[in-house]
């Protein structure tokens, strides 16, 4: 279960959003400039995520919902680590299966492409999702800085 983070802010959601866009830059797909705070507005929040010192390299996304309370807004989110490990390696496992017959790999070679593929997925996921616990700490801390800075007032 990844760890929860939740922050009071004086701010109503809407001057949330006024902020986030006056201190951090739209996230595009070739978002990649250093030492930079980049965001992705959802429905009901956002997505941050902080490149830091290494250009092009972004670290794992704040996930945010926001909601109005009495006197200002609830920011609460957390880092899916283990959520964005997963999916990073369901991709490749889709990606694998779907290319197999564009380099003419027989039908009878199915199987055991998608047998070995069930067992390299689980340890892709794992080593992902550890790696970005251990070697993101500071882009996260970084990450949350800045909601307290700019975000609470």
């Amino acid at each position: 279960m990844p760890k929860r983070y939740e922050f009071h802010s004086r701010l109503s959601p809407e001057e949330i959003y006024i902020r986030l866009r006056a201190y951090a830059k739209p996230q595009k797909w070739d978002s990649c400039n250093e030492k930079t705070f980049y965001y992705k507005r959802l429905k009901k929040g956002f997505l941050l995520t902080y490149t830091g010192e290494w250009y092009g390299k972004r670290a794992l996304p704040l996930w945010v919902q926001i909601t109005e309370e009495k006197g200002g807004s609830l920011i609460s989110g957390g880092f899916p680590v283990w959520g964005w490990a997963w999916q990073t390696a369901a991709l490749f496992f889709g990606f694998t299966v779907l290319m197999t017959p564009i380099f003419g790999i027989p039908l009878r070679m199915y199987p055991m492409i998608i047998t070995m593929l069930l067992l390299y997925v689980p340890i892709c996921a794992g080593f992902w999702g550890w790696t970005g616990a251990a070697f993101d700490r500071k882009k996260r801390r970084a990450i949350l800085e800045f909601i307290q800075t700019y975000l609470l007032e």
